[in-house]
């Protein structure tokens, strides 16, 4: 699919911003600037149930080679360190 074909400007702008962050929550406060976590997570969730904006992003992320064993990767990092752990990995599991 062609780069924003059918996404409106922020649904391209979330996937762009999930595949930087890996962190739809966080996507979805910044691209829709939403303050409410709770609300940044329903808006993150929504949109990643829609086929459109799930096939784009893993088409981006393709493009920039995040695939599965960067991801596992990621999770290996996040269980050496604690810092914040159960959120990045929330956010990493959205991906699987």
């Amino acid at each position: 699919m062609p780069k924003g074909d059918k996404l409106t400007l922020k649904e391209e702008a979330f996937v762009q911003k999930t595949a930087q962050t890996l962190n739809p929550t966080e996507a979805a406060a910044q691209v829709y600037d939403v303050k409410n976590r709770i609300v940044a997570t329903k808006i993150a969730s929504e949109n990643l149930t829609k086929l459109d904006i799930k096939s784009r992003l893993l088409e981006v992320m393709k493009e920039k080679e995040i695939d599965l064993g960067f991801l596992l990767d990621k999770h290996k990092e996040n269980v050496s360190q604690n810092k914040n752990l159960p959120a990045r990995n929330t956010a990493l599991d959205m991906f699987y």
